[in-house]
């Protein structure tokens, strides 16, 4: 069980959260001939984490209604556990609050893959601005999607000292296959050159 502050805390930062929600996402970054793809599924099982908590194991049965009910304000705080404490869980919050809608953050956020620093060990690929970081990582060795893993109040700085720029966000529903809608681009129609470049295990539609 939660306190009732942690449960304000979970019902503000499910309202972002849920923005992303359901989707994945194609970012492309870098500079002209050394683009970079990332794919990243926003999934309702991974908000709890993301903001140090738990869903109880009796409550695994019904997590999509724990979910909606969160998302809904109601009181969940029966069915949920939390990893960190109230002071840890509230700097995760101002994160997520400064970062995670990277769509409408695109023009602010920089990304990079995370070498050379302690982070590198618990994910793969952050997001952030000099307020704070989400940290993606992959499920499994097989997948190549990447899940937000990570919520830290610390500079993206810290993980590297040359993040690039968002260049385009496309979108497409996770049970889909061809990313069809264009979330962002840095500049009118940029796309028509980036699509050229995206690998060919990454499907696109080109009717955009």
């Amino acid at each position: 069980m939660i306190t009732s502050g942690i449960m304000e805390i979970l019902h503000e930062s499910i309202q972002i959260y849920d923005r992303l929600c359901g989707k994945n996402y194609l970012i492309v970054f870098g500079s002209k001939n050394k683009y970079k793809f990332v794919e990243l599924t926003i999934r309702q099982s991974s908000f709890w984490h993301l903001l140090g908590c738990s869903l109880n194991q009796d409550s695994n049965e019904g997590k999509a209604n724990t979910y909606i009910k969160c998302k809904n304000k109601e009181d969940v705080s029966d069915k949920i556990s939390s990893i960190h404490s109230f002071s840890e869980i509230t700097e995760k919050y101002d994160a997520m609050k400064n970062v995670f809608d990277f769509i409408a953050k695109a023009s602010e956020i920089k990304i990079c893959y995370v070498v050379g620093c302690p982070e590198e060990y618990l994910f793969k690929i952050g997001t952030g601005n000099n307020i704070g970081i989400i940290g993606y990582d992959h499920p499994n060795s097989s997948s190549s999607l990447l899940f937000p893993k990570s919520a830290q109040l610390k500079p993206i700085s810290k993980l590297s000292k040359n993040p690039d720029r968002v260049l385009m966000i496309m979108s497409k529903n996770i049970n889909t296959k061809h990313y069809h809608k264009i979330e962002y681009e840095i500049k009118k129609d940029i796309h028509s050159e980036l699509i050229k470049h995206i690998p060919d295990e990454i499907k696109v539609s080109l009717n955009i």
